[in-house]
């Protein structure tokens, strides 16, 4: 196979991509595409879209999980002064790889393109604590987002910034109302600001996905908003309330924390909630308190 052959300039292209895969002898039937997640993003307003909200600054490092057809990763390089590209599909990385390729056919210097399942990443070990910030820019496999939130909100070594293409329902629960919170979004909200930038309708993808997106930024707080001490009794708090969705909040600590309904009332009405108040009411600074009524 000849160099020539090989140039790959416009991952926005359907048929470019679909001539790439061919050439290196991926298969890329939308069937089974679609059975690894992979969804490549064709839309050149979406991916600008997303480079903006980065926000990146010449000395940034940038952490991109799957970068596909390196839509993403062509700009990434450009603005970025080290961008390691995960992906657990060696077709992939090839793809990202020449789709990067410089005028004189050799690959940006700032670029590490790693073979790696994202689940098995070392994140300290990739950005060292002397090595100072990173930020994460990424359109995640849906089936993994909720695993890369956990990851990158808890890591020894969190990003000062996250950047995610992601499902449009999991975008509203992490950047939710505040009168209609989940575990999800008071997990972020311990380690950041959620906010979404834009939705992303599924047309902007080949294959066409069954579900919109969102493009969700997190930025970390500069301060912590509860002592990182209390970190663990607050979430011991949250899941406990949310053991039973559906229930008053006195009903589900009751038995989340396995203690009287009398007690649960009693000490919610001392922290002053009404007797009515649900779970998905409270904010993190309400968990907060209601860690230090019960502990």
């Amino acid at each position: 196979m000849s160099d020539p052959d090989l140039h790959f300039d416009n991952p926005l292209e359907v048929a470019e991509l679909k001539r790439i895969f061919a050439l290196l002898k991926k298969p890329s039937s939308d069937a089974r595409l679609k059975e690894f997640g992979q969804n490549f993003l064709i839309d050149g307003r979406a991916r600008d879209d997303i480079i903006a909200a980065a926000k990146l600054e010449p000395a940034d490092h940038v952490l991109e999980i799957g970068p596909g057809s390196g839509v993403l990763t062509q700009k990434l390089v450009m603005q970025a002064a080290r961008v390691v590209a995960i992906d657990v599909d060696p077709y992939l990385l090839e793809v990202t790889r020449l789709a990067t390729l410089q005028p004189d056919k050799t690959s940006p210097k700032n670029l590490e393109l790693m073979l790696q399942d994202v689940r098995t990443i070392n994140v300290p070990k990739l950005f060292p604590k002397s090595g100072g910030e990173y930020v994460v820019v990424s359109n995640i496999p849906y089936y993994l987002s909720g695993y890369l939130f956990e990851l990158f909100t808890s890591s020894a070594v969190t990003p000062k910034r996250l950047v995610l293409t992601v499902q449009k329902e999991l975008a509203e629960r992490v950047a939710a109302a505040p009168d209609d919170q989940t575990v999800l979004s008071i997990v972020v909200a311990l380690f950041g600001k959620a906010s979404i930038v834009r939705e992303i309708p599924s047309s902007a993808f080949w294959p066409v996905p069954r579900v919109d997106s969102a493009l969700l930024v997190v930025e970390r707080h500069a301060q912590p908003p509860i002592d990182p001490d209390q970190a663990k009794s607050v979430m011991r708090m949250v899941k406990a309330g949310f053991s039973a969705r559906r229930k008053l909040l006195a009903n589900a600590l009751s038995g989340g924390l396995n203690i009287p309904i009398q007690e649960a009332r009693q000490k919610l009405a001392e922290a002053g909630f009404a007797p009515n108040v649900r779970a998905q009411e409270l904010d993190l600074k309400d968990w907060a308190l209601l860690s230090q009524k019960f502990s």
